[in-house]
């Protein structure tokens, strides 16, 4: 491999990276807005915070469902499945 199609690969394999990283940053935001009753609890959630479960929407919850059940009864965004069940 010559200097060139090296530089053409890692420019690619560089706009991948960031393809994936909206992506994933499209995914948390979608997750969030279906979850969060309100702005402010839609913009809690986007900062990594922890909301009891109760004041998400349960319909909502209940379709993404959980990755793991934390012990104080508040939920992030990490302890919600990324996409909703089928």
């Amino acid at each position: 491999m010559d200097i060139e199609e090296y530089l053409l690969a890692d420019a690619e394999t560089q706009r991948a990276r960031q393809e994936w990283r909206r992506d994933a940053e499209c995914i948390r935001g979608l997750k969030a807005l279906a979850l969060a009753p309100t702005l402010d609890l839609c913009r809690a959630l986007l900062r990594g915070e922890r909301i009891p479960w109760n004041q998400l929407l349960i319909a909502q919850l209940r379709r993404y469902g959980l990755k793991r059940q934390p012990p104080d009864g508040r939920l992030s965004l990490d302890d919600i499945n990324d996409v909703p069940a089928a």
